[in-house]
């Protein structure tokens, strides 16, 4: 597994990057998050949301899921 980490001061947070991500049980301890965003897309959510949720349910989730396309406005 790798880790990215984006530097925003006291908003910092790691990108987690890696196989089998999705299906590791402890990726909440190893980064030390009180909670987790999770960005998606209509088409990807709906396969994948579930179990990526599913080891996280003991944290805030916050959920984002956007139209599919490559072009969005606010």
């Amino acid at each position: 597994m790798n880790t990215l980490k984006v530097e925003l001061g006291i908003r910092s947070y790691p990108i987690l990057i890696g196989e089998g991500l999705l299906r590791r049980r402890t990726r909440s301890a190893t980064c030390g998050c009180r909670g987790h965003p999770i960005v998606s897309n209509t088409t990807v959510a709906p396969l994948y949301m579930e179990s990526l949720a599913a080891p996280l349910a003991d944290t805030a989730l916050v959920e984002a899921i956007l139209p599919d396309g490559e072009a969005h406005k606010r």
